[in-house]
């Protein structure tokens, strides 16, 4: 088949060899040459002269069209996955361009148009309708196919920068497909490991998808970001702690510290002597950690006054009828204190005063100062000697 008309041809020939012309041919009855596929009876009629009779063909002879196959194609598609049916198209041409339709096409042995990711061979076949005689069936090469590409879901991963309060911060991360589905839970590392942090830091946090078994449609994707638990103010109090007295070593007992987080520390610094009676104001700094800011807080001491200590100290000689001065009741106590001697009886020695010959208990008593209390010896803090002189020694006082 061709489109074409095919005719036949013949001759009439008499019995002495003599062509008599053409005949009149028909096909299948018809005296039209055919053009379609088919069978056709081949009939060749002679209408006579004047010297043979009319006469027709008695020989079976037929003209025979055939069927030819038509050319089938299939368009090959590759496409990444979207939740949407991806078909292909095909056509079918007849000879000099004839437009047959289209193919019946299937995908990996299919009808149904493929949807999720994968390779799909394709297969195109043409089998003639009514009306389709002149052509064969007939099928399309192999090698094409619907491909459809696995695709990277949408991964949003979510951390923020917050204070530090004791508790575990996690990140969050969404996974979500084309068509805005949810695909599952990403798995959250931290600086590498699995542990939520909950102290203060920079971490660098990853979200890592790996697609369950049976959904080919996505890829493992991944992503990645940073947040920092930033360090908080530490809850510190100062107060005053245990007494502290004029000349005593500062020490962390005389502080009464609470909710200090870190090395504490002082200025004046630990060891340092309270440089006098009154208040003293202090300010102590707690160094903090990765969780805590340093924080300095100030607080004031009440340095007491400090007790005194008396010695009965070096004293020159001291004979009967000489004046009795402070060199000879010679008390070493702090500082510039006031010192009031006494003897057995209580009574106030005066400068000056002669006292008897012989041995004297001594009292003392020294006034409070700025920096010391008040101090009386309870006992004797040492005896008055006084030498007798040569001719005479009365009573004292």
């Amino acid at each position: 088949y061709d489109r074409s008309p095919h005719a036949a041809t013949g001759t009439v020939v008499g019995d002495d060899g003599r062509d008599l012309g053409a005949p009149r041919l028909s096909y299948n009855g018809r005296a039209d040459a055919p053009v379609d596929a088919g069978t056709y009876a081949l009939v060749g009629e002679f209408d006579g002269d004047d010297t043979y009779a009319a006469g027709r063909s008695t020989d079976k002879v037929d003209v025979v069209i055939r069927a030819v196959k038509p050319s089938v194609t299939v368009t090959a598609v590759s496409v990444d996955y979207d939740g949407k049916p991806h078909a292909t198209s095909g056509q079918v041409l007849g000879v000099g361009g004839e437009d047959l339709g289209v193919p019946t096409i299937t995908y990996a042995g299919k009808p149904d148009v493929p949807v999720d990711a994968g390779s799909y061979a394709l297969a195109a076949t043409f089998t003639p309708g009514e009306g389709q005689r002149n052509y064969t069936a007939a099928a399309a090469p192999g090698g094409s196919a619907v491909v459809i590409k696995a695709v990277k879901p949408a991964l949003t991963l979510t951390a923020t920068d917050v204070d530090y309060d004791g508790k575990p911060h996690p990140a969050t991360a969404t996974v979500t497909g084309v068509l805005g589905e949810n695909l599952g839970a990403a798995t959250l590392s931290y600086n590498g490991k699995a542990n939520v942090p909950q102290d203060g830091g920079s971490y660098d946090v990853t979200a890592n998808f790996v697609p369950p078994k049976g959904n080919a449609n996505y890829l493992a994707t991944s992503a990645s970001k940073q947040f920092t638990i930033r360090a908080a103010q530490q809850p510190l109090v100062v107060a005053p702690g245990d007494k502290l007295a004029y000349g005593d070593a500062l020490a962390k007992k005389h502080l009464r510290v609470t909710g200090a987080q870190g090395e504490i520390t002082c200025q004046p610094p630990f060891g340092t002597k309270a440089p006098a009676a009154g208040p003293w104001k202090i300010e102590v700094t707690a160094k903090g950690n990765k969780n805590y800011l340093p924080r300095t807080e100030p607080v004031t001491l009440q340095v007491d006054r400090a007790e005194q200590k008396l010695t009965w100290g070096a004293r020159p000689k001291l004979t009967y009828d000489e004046p009795l001065g402070d060199q000879h009741l010679n008390v070493e106590a702090a500082e510039d204190a006031v010192r009031i001697y006494s003897n057995a009886k209580g009574e106030v020695i005066n400068s000056n005063s002669k006292p008897p010959a012989g041995k004297h208990p001594i009292f003392v008593r020294v006034e409070e100062t700025t920096n010391y209390k008040a101090s009386e010896a309870p006992v004797p803090i040492g005896e008055l000697v006084v030498e007798r002189k040569a001719d005479y020694t009365p009573p004292w006082p």
